[in-house]
């Protein structure tokens, strides 16, 4: 999880392009419509657990059994509606994740 500050141009494409493939994966499994611009980790997952600190929000959980192949930092991405965050970590086992999203 690169913080936005230290993105090179590289990056940037790179970050955009997984958001914007996480974007249409999750339209074509239907959790997301033509009118809906929010993604919520709320929708993919159960027992979503979120526990925000200073500077920083914590969120563990269980993704939807279709959603397994999703990658730890598409989790993150998930989690954080974008990448605009100052780093964190992030950590996946099967369906199971950990992420730790750094704020201002």
């Amino acid at each position: 999880m690169i913080p936005i500050v230290n993105h090179t141009e590289q990056t940037a494409i790179e970050y955009k392009n997984i958001w914007d493939d996480l974007k249409a994966k999750l339209k074509e499994y239907g959790y997301i419509t033509d009118n809906e611009e929010i993604l919520s980790i709320y929708t993919c997952a159960d027992d979503v657990i979120r526990k925000s600190g200073y500077a920083e929000c914590q969120y563990s959980g269980k993704l939807k059994p279709d959603l397994e192949d999703l990658t730890a930092l598409q989790v993150a991405m998930l989690c954080d509606g974008g990448y605009s965050w100052f780093g964190g970590n992030c950590s996946k086992s099967g369906c199971n994740f950990n992420v730790k999203v750094y704020t201002d």
